[in-house]
Formats: structure tokens, C-alpha cells, sequence
């Protein structure tokens, strides 16, 4: 009788993917905090929530090795600018953590499909 075959382990994604993957939600749930937590105007607190929510859809899904998730990042980053520009402001600046989290991807775009 023949032996039944394993199922082979699922293969680990790359550090650098996994590291972008957590800061992602990190950065994701914190927002989303801050959004109920913070006295924002309207328009601001849809944005934040919007941004957390990106945030963490891009964290599952480079999770998964997708390059959609390092587009969400960089979507996720700009949105805080585009909404002030919207509004009347300035240019405000994104995230740092999810500016490293798109860094750290770039850094291993070839492990992403």
C-alpha cells in the first residue's frame, strides 16, 4: 500500500513582508481607534476611518504576498493630503510607520505577486 501524501507546509512569507504586513495593522487598528477617540470634523473622521481600513485590508493582503496591498499602503498614505486639499488645507503628512511598511515592500517587490 502506498503511504498518503502530507500536505506540505504552507511556505512562510519573506521577513521583510511579514514586518510591512504588522506594521500595516498596527497602523490600521490605531487609526481606527483614533478615529472614535479623537474629536475630528466629518470629513476627517470618515478619512481616518477610510485610511485604517485600507490600512489593514493592505496588511492582509500582503500578508498574502498580493502587490494590491502596496498600492493600499501608498493610497492609505496620501489620503490624509488629498482630504486636507479637499477641504481647504495644506499638505499634511502621512504615516512614518506606513511609510517604512512601503519601503520595506519595495524592498522585496519580487516576493509579491
Amino acid at each position: 500500500m502506498s503511504e498518503p501524501i502530507a500536505n506540505p507546509e504552507p511556505a512562510l512569507a519573506p521577513a521583510g513582508v511579514r514586518i510591512a504586513s504588522t506594521l500595516c495593522w498596527l497602523v490600521g487598528v490605531i487609526t481606527v481607534i483614533a478615529a472614535f477617540t479623537m474629536r475630528l470634523a466629518w470629513p476627517w473622521m470618515l478619512a481616518t476611518l477610510a485610511a485604517g481600513a485600507l490600512v489593514i485590508a493592505a496588511g492582509v493582503l500582503t500578508r498574502r504576498g498580493r502587490r494590491t496591498g502596496a498600492y493600499l499602503i501608498a493610497l492609505a498614505w496620501a489620503l490624509p493630503s488629498l482630504v486636507s486639499f479637499a477641504t481647504g488645507g495644506g499638505a499634511k503628512p502621512g504615516s512614518l510607520l506606513l511609510l517604512i511598511a512601503g519601503v520595506v515592500l519595495l524592498a522585496n517587490w519580487k516576493h509579491l505577486k
